[in-house]
């Protein structure tokens, strides 16, 4: 009870008065409600007396139009019109009341109508047509739309009978705005409205607001109760606005129930309502003034004799809890329970004020140190930690625990080394008497730690650089403070500096050992090969030339297997050069089907390539690379493949910006279980002892070249049936300009010339010789040394110098440099031979200015067009000396 009483005095004695004046405000209510529902009474019967009026004016003018239509049936009937005389006859009848008259056939076509017809029309299937064909007797429809006027109206038919047999229907299409007008003679009351609605509801004509209410339907209540017809009723329901309004139903009674239209009558509830609630309010009103004034006395009253006193104390209580300390009633020499109460309040307040001084002088000094010591760790950007003497942690800071992944909250209290330090880097136990950490506390020394890890609390560990030192207090241990660092960054660094240079070291190794295999390998072959093709220039008899071929069928097989291991290498090192241009793939496919021909015809294989007319595609691709993976997938397929069996190779067309090119054989094919070996170096899925030569690189080396053109190479294959090798590069556009191939020169005949070739091995030295001894015009000088040569280059000026790049005393490299440097030899064109065969040598040496670069072994062929290129054009360029 007292927490629904007010606290204040002054409220409770103005309570007190408002209780006197709740029953003359429960008299007002009551005589409210009655006023209301004596309202709503009287409305509703208003409203059903001028539904009542509207429906009779509404229910003449229905009959009247009944009436004319009973005159034009018996006008009509058994009468021969032309339909003309029956327009004209219906525009005799016609008046303001009507949108158009007609007559229709019993079918519903119709003959005639008052308004010009556009087209005959029918009105078969109209509610109101069959309800009169029907029930042979006046019918109304709902609110439609004369096609023959293009109008809105009220439908009405009348059958046309001939001795009780139907000939026709005669109709009438009401004018809503007419019978807006006939229910505007209805006097209303303000707000109020009257409708004329069809059966279905809908809205025929309303007064006031004649036009924007035509053709909706009435909502809610009020149209279910016309569309279920009856007698007259009054209900309460919300109108077309929503707002609540008094209606009242009356149906027409000079119509047929079934399409029967009804008048109602609108009152808005708030318009009924309106005296009674002006009433209300004026009571109201009256109530509150006499509440004002009688509430104003006592407040006057009570403050006077009451509140003055208590309105202090408060006053006094509020200063307090605003920080006023000093502050005083004033009432302490009073008499009575207020002076009491005052005396008693300022005492108080005296006590509160020397506590809160003293009391905010500590929080203060408090606060300076928490924000000290907040500010010391949360700056820190190493984790520090604070321990107790049993190693438990008693303060964290931020970075500690960003570090550890834990909240402070988890950590404090607990021991460290079992949170984090309870492990070695191996997983295996770390004991607390080998703890760093926890000696500090033992030994009383500083104990730092660069190499050990911490433990995370999802499981993680990190590397971590610490520092535990003692705490004293007294000269007793009383503690530690541990400082870690992560130096996960600081390893990782360390640890990828380390592999750089394991990897750069290993990459110059693997680059030394490739140039030193190519040249020891090939410096004998180029021996070998050289004599070899000298001899096979040569005169020889069958069995000499056979000799001479066998070697250089051999030299040539191990020049190959030591290209293929070479570029095997430098695939896999990622260092093979590649030179990537629009090749013509039907070009490049009929070259090697041409060399591969022989090797075909031999094995008694079929070779099928595309035809002439097929279309030509390109792709992007080495050249070089790319007819050496063809070959090597041809050669495969030709000495795999059965005798009288046959290889085809395929273009397709591009996909998705890719060209297939395939390679078919009708061999014995791999069974699925070896397909996965298929692709390794050095493997040959057991034709080892088969009359097939091989290693075992060539589908490597293929793979490798195809992937590093950017492409794929894959195989699919069936056993007893064959195998296809399927090739897809990037398509490509055709070149715009076609290429350029120079021809060699033809051989020397001017006068003599001077060669200089600076090499250091013998037999080189002899090939050279023996292949210029066929020119007596062409005098060769020798150094086996690079200086050597390089004084006789200053001496003789040689039109054309040969180079090796692997002297005795100085780099070939150097050599070519001075040789470029010299006024005397900046102009003699300097041919590179060496078996250096590494990615980009030739590009390295063309741009130290070499003329040309020949691998090792010899191609005896190429070198003799090159000389004879090199020294044609120093013929041109001066004479002989």
């Amino acid at each position: 009870m007292r927490r629904i009483l007010p606290a204040s005095l002054r409220a409770r004695l103005a309570l007190l008065v408002l209780l006197a004046i709740v029953p003359a405000a429960l008299l007002s209510v009551y005589t409210f409600l009655e006023q209301r529902r004596f309202a709503v009474t009287e409305a509703q019967g208003q409203a059903l007396r001028l539904a009542r009026l509207a429906a009779a004016e509404q229910d003449q003018h229905f009959t009247g139009t009944r009436d004319l239509l009973v005159v034009i049936a018996r006008q009509v009937r058994g009468a021969t019109l032309t339909p003309e005389a029956c327009a004209a006859a219906m525009r005799g009848f016609m008046s303001p009341f009507f949108v158009n008259l007609g007559v229709a056939t019993r079918r519903g076509d119709v003959v005639c109508t008052a308004a010009p017809r556009r087209d005959p029309g029918s009105i078969a299937g109209e509610p109101y047509f069959e309800r009169a064909v029907r029930t042979r007797d006046f019918a109304v429809g709902a609110l439609t739309l004369d096609r023959t006027s293009d109008r809105l109206g009220v439908p009405a038919a009348y059958p046309i009978l001939a001795n009780g047999r139907l000939q026709g229907v005669a109709y009438a299409i009401l004018d809503p705005d007419w019978l807006a007008q006939i229910a505007a003679r209805v006097e209303l009351p303000a707000g109020a409205r009257v409708t004329l609605v069809d059966a279905e509801g809908t809205i025929v004509a309303r007064y006031p607001e004649p036009q924007g209410a035509r053709g909706r339907a009435l909502p809610g209540a009020v149209g279910e109760a016309v569309r279920r017809g009856g007698g007259e009723r009054v209900l309460q329901a919300p109108g077309l606005d929503g707002a609540a309004q008094l209606f009242a139903v009356m149906p027409l009674a000079g119509v047929a129930d079934a399409g029967r239209p009804s008048v109602t009558v609108e009152i808005p509830v708030a318009v009924a309502l309106a005296p009674a609630h002006r009433g209300f309010l004026l009571n109201l009103l009256g109530l509150a003034l006499v509440a004002v004034l009688a509430c104003a006395g006592t407040w006057v009253g009570g403050h006077l004799l009451i509140l003055e006193p208590v309105t202090r104390l408060v006053a006094v209580a509020r200063r307090l809890s605003a920080g006023d300390l000093n502050s005083r009633t004033g009432l302490s020499e009073r008499a009575g329970e207020l002076g009491q109460l005052a005396r008693a309040f300022d005492e108080m307040a005296a006590s509160i004020e020397h506590h809160l001084t003293e009391q905010k002088r500590a929080e203060e000094a408090l606060a300076r140190s928490s924000r000290q010591n907040q500010l010391i760790l949360t700056s820190a950007g190493e984790g520090i930690f604070g321990l107790d003497t049993a190693s438990h942690v008693t303060f964290v800071n931020p970075a500690a625990a960003a570090m550890l992944g834990w909240d402070a909250a988890e950590l404090l209290g607990r021991p460290l080394h079992d949170r984090v330090h309870h492990s070695r880097p191996d997983g295996s136990p770390y004991a607390h008497e080998d703890c760093a950490i926890l000696s500090a506390l033992r030994d009383g020394v500083v104990h730092h730690v660069g190499h050990e890890v911490f433990w995370r609390k999802d499981g993680s560990r990190f590397p971590v650089e610490y520092t535990s030192t003692p705490i004293r207090e007294d000269g007793a241990i009383v503690g530690a403070v541990v400082v870690i660092r992560d130096v996960t960054e600081r390893r990782q660094a360390e640890e990828a500096r380390l592999a750089r240079e394991a990897a750069e070291k290993a990459s110059r190794a693997k680059s030394e050992f490739l140039s030193r295999m190519s040249h020891e390998l090939r410096t004998p072959l180029n021996a070998v090969l050289g004599f070899g093709q000298l001899l096979e220039m040569g005169a020889l008899d069958a069995e000499q030339r056979e000799s001479v071929e066998q070697i250089l069928r051999a030299g040539r097989h191990l020049l190959e297997l030591i290209n293929e291991v070479l570029d095997i290498a430098r695939i896999e090192a990622g260092r093979l050069a590649m030179s990537p241009e629009p090749v013509s793939v039907r070009e490049v496919v009929g070259e090697c089907l041409s060399l591969i021909a022989p090797l075909a015809a031999a094995e008694r294989v079929q070779l099928a390539g595309p035809e002439r007319d097929d279309a030509d595609y390109y792709v992007t691709a080495d050249r070089q690379r790319l007819k050496q993976v063809l070959l090597n997938l041809l050669s495969n397929a030709v000495k795999y493949n059965r005798p009288g069996g046959s290889v085809e190779v395929a273009v397709g067309r591009p996909q998705d910006g890719r060209l297939p090119i395939t390679v078919a054989d009708t061999g014995p094919g791999i069974p699925a279980a070896l397909l996965g070996r298929l692709f390794a170096p050095f493997e040959r899925l057991g034709a080892e002892g088969t009359r097939v030569e091989g290693t075992g690189l060539g589908l490597a080396l293929s793979k490798g070249l195809v992937e590093a053109m950017g492409g794929a190479l894959s195989v699919k294959s069936v056993v007893g049936r064959g195998s296809t090798f399927r090739i897809d590069l990037a398509a490509a556009e055709p070149p715009r300009g076609g290429e350029v191939r120079l021809l060699p020169r033809p051989g020397l005949t001017a006068g003599a010339r001077t060669i200089l070739y600076i090499e250091d091995n013998l037999s080189n030295l002899r090939l050279i010789e023996s292949l210029l001894a066929q020119r007596p015009r062409v005098r060769l000088l020798s150094a086996m040394q690079g200086r050597l040569g390089l004084d006789l280059a200053m001496e003789h000026r040689p039109h054309l110098i040969l180079l090796d790049l692997h002297l005795p005393d100085i780099p070939g490299e150097e050599a070519l440099l001075r040789l470029r440097s010299a006024p005397e030899t900046r102009d003699v064109p300097v041919v590179v031979i060496s078996a250096d065969a590494t990615t980009g040598q030739a590009d390295r040496l063309r741009a130290l200015g070499a003329h040309a670069y020949l691998p090792k072994p010899l191609d005896v062929r190429r070198l003799i067009e090159l000389l004879n290129g090199a020294l044609a054009k120093s013929a041109d360029a001066s004479p002989s000396t």
